[in-house]
């Protein structure tokens, strides 16, 4: 049975993609247009490109799978959200993956959250992600199935716990394990450029020294 994977263009979502691809998974890639009405920063057509490049890359270097294109919009007040008043937007992302998984009836459904991704918040933040992971998560997801199929969220933090390709230590380490085409490629940034070398991301890339301050990778 296909297994989705929920992705972004980003190095997490690539790294987990090709990673199942060696591994013979059979998946079924999910590609999330998420819009906020209060702040588009128009980064959803650049994020577009991005995935269709990535995904072209893999395709023809790793194998062939299954690709969807969805999108949606959320009238609710993004700023407020950095609260997570309104749910984030891994959580809306588990409650869309979930609902196409019900309609094809899948029952696994990946993440791109790995144990670096844990440490690099909380040292630069203070707080740990625990809502990837609990029930917080979850009622994203039950609600996407409307409580009539049963859908596992499996991330390389939960399923690997440290091995395997959960076994990067820093983000670092994780971004050079990539093939230095795909680096140019791939993108992190809240922006509708490809790289602003402002936002949090952006930030998390020169300081990691994934990137340069003008956004070529390292």
């Amino acid at each position: 049975m296909d297994e989705l994977v929920l992705f972004s263009g980003g190095p997490d979502s690539t790294i987990l993609l090709i990673d199942l691809l060696k591994k013979k998974v059979p998946v079924r890639v999910l590609y999330l247009e998420l819009g906020w009405c209060t702040d588009q920063h128009g980064r959803i057509p650049i994020q577009t490109q991005v995935v269709e490049k990535v995904l072209n890359y893999i395709n023809i270097h790793y194998g062939g799978f299954k690709f969807s294109r969805a999108s949606m919009f959320l009238d609710l007040d993004f700023i407020s959200n950095h609260e997570g008043y309104f749910g984030k937007d891994d959580q809306w992302c588990g409650f869309y993956g979930a609902l196409y998984a019900r309609a094809f009836g899948l029952e696994k459904m990946w993440a791109g959250f790995f144990s670096y991704c844990d440490k690099l918040v909380y040292e630069r933040y203070g707080y740990t992600q625990d809502y990837l992971y609990d029930e917080r998560m979850q009622n994203y997801i039950d609600s996407g199935t409307a409580f009539k199929h049963k859908v596992e969220l499996l991330t390389p933090k939960t399923v690997y716990n440290g091995t395997d390709i959960d076994s990067f230590e820093t983000k670092k380490e994780a971004w050079d394990s990539l093939p230095w085409e795909l680096k140019g490629l791939v993108r992190s940034c809240w922006s509708g450029t490809y790289f602003c070398g402002k936002c949090a991301k952006c930030d998390h890339n020169i300081i990691h020294k994934i990137r340069d301050k003008y956004g070529n990778p390292l």
